[in-house]
């Protein structure tokens, strides 16, 4: 799509100052050397040298907008990819702090505990529901039969599902923190 900005954009800085010069020179050569330029022509010379004039200044005073704003904008580019690299961090050493906490807690999960403790076929439904998301109404006509599951099987689960809530509201976290900075940044 075409814009004056993006023409603008386009040409070297020098151009309006070239321009301007340009401009200047019609001017002061119709002013000096009128007598050789034929009437009807004189004030074409002399409007044309004073667009020429204001033109140059106004395409230098676009070139100078663009070239602050694109330092504004790479200057906001830097931060923002210096704060996803802290986010990204951030993220990283905390799933790897709760992955060695989840390490820690499977490995005190024993099985010495199995024959104590029989795992019921509701508490299995009740607890598969839950993690669907949905209610499936099986607890009721199992009620009171074993599942088979042994205790120490039911605490890896649970560990595990406490592992992957820990890691998705560390990543959550860490999404709200770079939000807020990237409003700081570019409001």
């Amino acid at each position: 799509m075409f814009s004056l900005t993006w023409l603008l954009d386009l040409l070297p800085t020098w151009m309006p100052w070239a321009i301007i010069f340009f401009g200047i020179f019609l001017f002061a050569f119709e002013t000096l050397f009128g007598s050789l330029i034929p009437v009807m022509y004189k004030l074409p010379v002399k409007v044309g040298a004073i667009l020429l004039f204001a033109l140059g200044f106004y395409m230098d005073g676009r070139q100078d907008v663009l070239v602050n704003a694109k330092k504004e904008i790479e200057k906001t580019v830097d931060n923002q990819q210096v704060v996803t690299k802290e986010v990204v961090k951030y993220i990283h050493d905390k799933i790897i702090e709760d992955r060695v906490i989840h390490d820690q807690i499977i490995k005190e999960i024993t099985t010495a505990d199995d024959h104590m403790c029989t795992v019921p076929e509701s508490f299995v439904s009740v607890h598969d529901s839950s993690a669907k998301g949905s209610v499936s109404g099986l607890s009721e006509r199992v009620a009171g039969t074993d599942s088979g599951i042994a205790l120490s099987e039911v605490e890896r689960t649970i560990s595990e599902n406490y592992e992957l809530y820990h890691e998705l509201a560390d990543k959550m976290r860490a999404m709200q923190m770079w939000l807020q900075q990237q409003k700081k940044i570019n409001p």
